[in-house]
């Protein structure tokens, strides 16, 4: 049974479940996970078993325009207006929580499961600076800190995997 997609709750849980509907290590996901790793040496290995890396960019680049006309598209949806600066912080707020659930800015690593649970980190401290009353810069502030500590500990694992 789906949720209601009519509830805040409701679109979370359709998302979650619309993308995890996809099995990680599958061998159409290999080629993205390869391709997010950023190194010459894994692009030209992929280039060599015949796999088209420009092709797979084309692809996550359309994906990801598309993912962004759907938010859009649900942002309208919910809040019945929208402007250009109404979203300014939503960009921090990903990145922090992705960051937080174990995805690398470095590409190579990372999970859904680890990237959902992430983003209830920076969701909870927000709701919770709401109610305590502090300024939405403070609540900026505060993200950003913890997003840095969240990159001091990717590249502090990275640098001990690496040894």
């Amino acid at each position: 049974m789906l949720p209601d997609a009519s509830s805040e709750t409701g679109q979370g849980k359709l998302k979650a479940l619309l993308a995890s509907s996809h099995p990680s290590r599958t061998l159409t996901e290999r080629p993205f996970r390869a391709n997010g790793e950023g190194r010459q040496q894994v692009v030209e290995a992929c280039r060599r078993s015949s796999i088209n890396v420009t092709g797979h960019l084309v692809k996550v680049y359309l994906l990801a325009g598309m993912l962004s006309g759907v938010a859009g598209y649900l942002s309208l949806a919910r809040f019945a207006t929208t402007t250009l600066g109404g979203h300014t912080t939503d960009n921090l707020q990903v990145i922090a929580g992705v960051v937080i659930g174990g995805t690398s800015l470095f590409g190579g690593s990372g999970g859904l499961m680890g990237s959902l649970i992430g983003i209830i980190i920076p969701v909870v401290l927000l709701n919770g600076f709401v109610v305590l009353g502090l300024p939405p810069f403070w609540q900026q502030v505060a993200v950003g800190a913890v997003l840095i500590g969240a990159v001091y500990f990717d590249q502090l694992r990275r640098r001990l995997r690496d040894r």
